[in-house]
């Protein structure tokens, strides 16, 4: 009867009508710019006493435009609200409406608006308790694209029967967010959207602004804040969206011509228009204007007009983009802006890559092609007035190169780079190299230049990207001293070869030229003949790097010194075998005649001089003439102008055809007989005497050197003349005997090593030359690679470095003088052609830099590279991708050609790999300096490989199941033992423990723990109700009873135990009226206490008449509060309901119980729950 009218006072007092009284308190909201706004939304859900339990709300976004809005999952709205007590509200949109209740009949969310993007719910999954069942204010963000211009709050989902799918409309209130949803921006407000697109030709056209539909026949105008790119361009494309429409979309769009777009300065919409540059760019099928000339990255505002004639428009969408700007160079002249590296302080310093395009000019983005493309940049002279330049471009095309021609000027500051104040490089391949390479003398020193250079690029072709630099090349220094008309170069005479140091610097007359390469250098002494008709010559030079030049030297008589048909060659080159192998002497010369030394040296690319010390010397006595054999050749290599060259002998593939000269062993013709040097002529007067003859006049090549009186020579009337050949005397030796017609003379040749006679003879005095000898025309042959012979050219061979081609070769002279003489020499030849050589590259990630390819020749620089067959500049990984990728450098030189490629592997990135670590149950792992265990059993690692690559190691770590480490308690009698595993345990060895190892290679231990019982004694001493009893061992006592029982534990070990057994005849129980379940540890739990109670029925019911806590069962009954806190948990309540707690309230409850001598008893009551 309590129950009763407890429920009954609960409804009469707490009736109240469902969910009437929904609001939504406050709405901000953020317009994003790109069509989305974001709301702040403050609402309150009422949940009437007639309602149960609240299951939520739904938000429901509208306009009257007819283009729904739409929640958008980013940025993410609210995703759940939250109660103390109940399960959280989760929010769903779309698709996922209706996931809290699931199948639930309660459940009407997805029955209102299931699948709708424009709504949001927030639902319980809880169908018994939902989100309680009072009133609650919460806020909600949410992000929507489109127009909103109302939102619904629907509060009417509820646990009471009474709520249907429909819901009540009284439930559901209406929030006018105050925006029209039609373009309504304006100037001062010029926030309708727009988006950035990368690709102008596939536009995305996400950003619309919506419009009522009805604004048919009239112009609707939308303003759009839009920044410029860095360039100072901007494009933009408009796309309509039709709604009825009698015309098809691009009919629709070609109809709507009246469209226009005018760019304002910012919040400046009544100033000056900036029209666009063109109206459309491309795309027909919108508006599509295009500026350039803006201001970069500057703020414009964009005002639209659209005439919609007879058309109905939904909207107006509208995408921008950066059109690149229309290149036609770089800079300007009157703002010679574009890149330059530099100065560098030489060719080689201004050639390296990382120097030379530090400052590239990259035009990938819009690459010039088919065109005229110019570029300035600003430059300065150097203190002596030079100015060097390298530029290199990379082109584009069916082949590489593909024709892109350059030309550099210089045009001083103020000019305007007028043709007329233009100044052309002194040349454009300074260095021999391959690249542009122009460089200026005779500038202003320290002077600002514009330094112009237009490309001109084929059609077919593209130019991609430019690099200049510059460097200070030196004055030019001279490339003479003295000349053939004034040989006053210095030269410093020394007594003997021994004493050359004295003429060396600094001690010598040297002199000095600047730093010169490349070139050949020559100069011009004077000299005079020593007293035995004879020079020599040696040279010291500043030379880098050592015996990188060729030298020779002629001599010429002082009346001839401009004409080369009187040029002396040395007698030998390398008389005392100095070092440089450049030491020639003369032999034979007109004692104390003045001569002029023209000495030659060519210094080849990286062959730097800039000083030569000039030395002559005296030879005491003419050398012994060599012994030659019979066969004995020589010849030597000479230029065009058949100066001769000394060794080495090195050229490159395209140097031009060289000679190919010989000297025949050294012999002379004495009338009808070859003499040779160490042969020695005798001449005796047969039918006359020498007191006949007026002289004896010798002559060397065709002058006469000597006119002798034989009464001089102290020759007897009929003495013999004897005339040693040697090698000293020149190719044409003439001996000629002046005196009367008709006399004879006798002569023998014999040879002066070991005196057999040659040969005999008579000659008669006739005309001058009577007796003559000389060296022959060469009659030998020349053989080897690249060589052939033109026997009609006094027997000179040629020989061609190009039909040789690159290596060592030799070449051979064969004599054969038609009189059993005969024999040959070789000289070797070094023929340097390209070289090609790459270094190794690679491998590279996918995400590495690029590299110039040009940075990996370690042979000759200038040639072209291929990738994969096509034609490159940079290895570019990234374009390339993962791979193996065959690059090839070639380069030509003459008509030579060298080839080298290789393989480079291109990794990707990044590399993907998984580890599967298994580990023991609690142990743990390090990798890379991360420990992993069961709280950290995956991870994914970014790291980087031996190569650089990035690399993804995915760590999967699993943890095998614990291992039952045991421990065995083990109880024994008094003295007694155990033995595990052969480890005996007993009172003074209680415990151990053995280490077992699993088959995965885990530890597993057993602990052992011996415990030895003692005979014990125990007490019982206890009080039992009438009706209860007792059972030891098997003696059952049901009275009064005081003794001894002899018994054997657990263990089978003696035991005794005193029993004493007092018997109670009264019995009790009672229940609080109330407990506090705080958790403070007083008064936490309520339950039936007393005295003898064996099983009770208790049950606790809350003011609804809803069972909230029940006992039924066997009863070991608490005596007072502590004991029943310190019971089975069954026993009691701790004011809880489905482990929440309940409120402060009265409650009741019904007890029925049965004490142990088997009377009933029963009583309910109420309790109060306070706290």
């Amino acid at each position: 009867m309590n129950r009763i009218l407890f429920l009954f006072f609960i409804f009469i007092n707490t009736v109240s009508y469902a969910c009437h009284n929904c609001t939504i308190d406050n709405v901000s909201y953020i317009y994003n710019g790109n069509n989305t706004t974001t709301f702040t939304i403050d609402l309150t859900v009422d949940v009437g006493s007639l309602d149960g339990k609240s299951y939520g709300f739904a938000l429901i976004f509208e306009n009257t435009i007819g283009v729904p809005p739409v929640v958008l999952s980013s940025p993410a709205y609210t995703p759940f609200l939250t109660h103390s007590t109940w399960n959280n509200l989760t929010a769903y949109t779309g698709t996922a409406i209706g996931t809290g209740l699931g199948t639930d009949p309660a459940n009407f969310f997805d029955d209102r608006y299931g699948n709708r993007t424009d709504v949001l719910t927030y639902e319980t999954d809880d169908d018994w308790f939902g989100f309680g069942s009072v009133d609650y204010s919460r806020q909600v963000e949410v992000t929507l694209s489109g127009c909103v211009e109302s939102i619904i709050l629907d509060g009417d989902f509820r646990s009471s029967l009474s709520a249907t799918a429909a819901g009540e409309a009284a439930c559901r209130v209406t929030y006018y967010t105050g925006i029209a949803c039609i373009s309504t921006c304006d100037c001062s407000s010029p926030d309708c959207s727009a988006d950035l697109t990368a690709d102008p030709s596939s536009p995305t056209f996400n950003s619309c602004e919506s419009w009522t539909g009805d604004e048919t026949n009239s112009t609707v105008t939308s303003y759009h804040t839009i920044t410029s790119s860095p360039d100072g361009t901007l494009g933009i494309l408009q796309q309509l969206q039709p709604t009825s429409c009698a015309l098809t979309d691009v009919d629709m769009q070609s109809a709507l011509t009246n469209r226009t777009a005018t760019l304002y300065a910012l919040s400046d919409c009544d100033g000056t228009p900036i029209a666009p540059s063109t109206s459309n760019a491309g795309n027909s099928s919108t508006l599509n204007p295009e500026w350039a000339g803006l201001l970069p990255n500057t703020q414009y505002i964009i005002k639209l007009e659209v005439d919609l004639l007879s058309c109905d428009i939904s909207g107006s969408c509208l995408d921008y983009y950066y059109p690149p700007l229309a290149v036609t160079g770089c800079g300007t002249c009157s703002s010679p802006s574009c890149l330059i590296a530099g100065p560098y302080n030489d060719y080689n310093d201004a050639l390296t890559f990382s120097n030379h395009c530090s400052q590239m000019n990259d035009l990938s983005l819009n690459p010039i092609t088919a065109s005229s493309y110019t570029s300035y940049h600003a430059i300065t002279s150097s203190s002596t007035g030079t100015i060097g330049m390298i530029i290199s471009v990379q082109e584009g095309g069916p082949t590489n190169p593909c024709g892109v021609t350059k030309i550099a000027k210089l045009y001083p500051l103020g000019t305007n780079c007028s043709s007329a104040s233009a100044i052309s490089a002194t040349t454009t391949t300074a260095n021999g190299a391959t690249l542009y390479n122009p460089e200026w003398t005779g500038l202003s020193p320290n002077t600002s230049y514009v330094l112009e250079i237009v490309f001109t690029i084929p059609s077919g072709c593209a130019l991609i990207d430019h690099c200049e630099s510059f460097y200070y090349p030196s004055s030019p220094p001279s490339t003479t001293c003295g000349s053939c008309s004034n040989a006053n170069c210095p030269i410093t005479h020394v007594p003997t070869f021994a004493d050359r140091f004295n003429g060396y610097y600094p001690n010598g007359n040297c002199n000095s030229m600047g730093n010169i390469s490349n070139t050949t250098y020559i100069t011009y002494h004077t000299i005079t003949a020593g007293p035995v008709g004879e020079i020599g010559l040696v040279q010291q030079l500043n030379i880098s790097p050592q015996g990188c030049e060729t030298r020779s030297a002629v001599l010429r008589p002082i009346a001839n010194s401009c004409s080369s048909a009187s040029d002396i060659f040395p007698s030998v080159t390398n008389a005392n075998s100095v070092g440089s192998g450049f030491n020639p002497e003369w032999y034979g010369l007109t004692p104390g005649a003045q001569y002029i030394v023209i000495l030659t040296t060519n210094l080849g690319v990286g062959c730097q001089m800039d000083r030569a010390c000039l030395v002559s010397y005296e030879i005491p006595s003419a050398p012994p003439p060599p012994v030659y054999n019979c066969g004995t050749v020589e010849f030597n290599v000479t230029d065009a102008n058949d100066l001769p060259l000394s060794g080495p002998f090195m050229y490159d593939c395209s140097d031009d055809t060289v000679f190919l000269a010989a000297v025949d062993p050294p012999n002379y013709f004495v009338a009808d007989q070859w003499v040779y040097p160490g042969f020695i002529v005798t001449v005796t007067p047969n039918s006359g005497t020498w007191d006949g003859v007026n002289s004896v006049e010798v002559l060397i090549n065709g002058i006469v050197v000597a006119t002798l009186d034989p009464a001089s020579l102290g020759l007897g009337v009929n003495d013999p003349f004897i005339i040693p050949i040697t090698y000293a005397q020149p190719e044409d030796f003439s001996f000629g005997v002046i005196g009367n017609n008709g006399q004879t003379f006798d002569y023998e040749i014999i040879q002066a090593s070991d005196g057999t006679l040659v040969s005999t003879g008579t000659w008669t005095i006739g005309a001058f030359s009577q007796i003559s000898a000389g060296i022959p025309t060469a009659i030998g042959t020349f053989s080897g690679p690249g060589v052939t012979n033109d026997p009609n050219n006094g027997g000179k061979g040629f020989f061609d470095p190009g039909i040789a081609g690159t290596g060592i070769h030799t070449i051979t002279y064969t004599y054969d003088n038609g009189a059993g003489c005969s024999g040959s020499y070789t000289i070797d030849i070094t023929v340097n052609g390209p070289d090609a050589s790459i270094s190794s590259a690679g491998p590279f990630c996918e995400t590495s830099d690029s590299i110039p390819l040009s940075s990996l020749v370690i042979g000759d620089a200038g040639g072209t590279w291929t990738i994969n067959d096509s034609a490159a500049i940079y290895f570019k990984p990234d374009s390339l991708g993962a791979g193996n990728h065959i690059i090839e450098y070639t380069v030509l030189s003459g008509g030579c050609t060298d080839i080298q490629n290789q393989i480079i592997n291109v990794i990707s990135s990044p590399i993907t790999s998984n580890e599967n670590i298994t580990i023991c149950y609690g142990d743990s792992i390090i990798i890379n300096g991360i420990s992993y265990n069961a709280s950290n059993l995956t991870d994914t690692l970014y790291l980087q490989t031996s190569n650089g690559c990035d690399s993804i190691l995915i760590i999967t770590v699993s943890e095998l199941g614990a291992v039952n480490d045991s421990i065995i308690d083990i109880t024994v009698c008094e003295n007694d033992f155990f033995v595990f595993n052969g480890t005996t345990y007993d009172a003074s060895n209680p415990t151990g423990t053995h280490v077992f190892q699993t088959a995965d290679g885990c530890d597993s231990s057993v602990t052992i723990n011996l415990l030895e019982q003692n005979t014990d004694t125990s007490f019982i001493d206890t009080v039992l109700f009438t009706g209860q009893n007792i059972n030891i061992g098997n003696q059952v006592i049901d009275s009064d009873y005081e003794d001894f029982i002899n018994l054997k534990d657990i263990y089978g070990c003696d035991s005794v135990i005193s029993v004493k057994v007092n018997i109670i005849y009264e019995y009790f129980h009672f229940v609080p009226t109330g407990f506090s379940p705080n958790n403070d540890g007083e008064n936490d739990v309520i339950g039936v206490m007393g005295t003898g109670v064996s099983e009770i029925n208790f049950y606790i019911y809350n003011r609804w008449g809803q069972k909230i806590f029940s006992y039924e069962g066997d009863y070991n009954c608490p005596q007072d509060q502590r004991d029943l806190e310190g019971a089975n948990p069954l026993y009691s309540w701790n004011g809880t309901f489905n482990n929440q707690a309940v409120n402060v309230e009265t409650y009741v409850y019904f007890l029925k119980g049965t004490y142990v001598n088997g009377k009933e008893f029963f009583e309910k009551g109420t309790i109060s729950l306070i706290k």
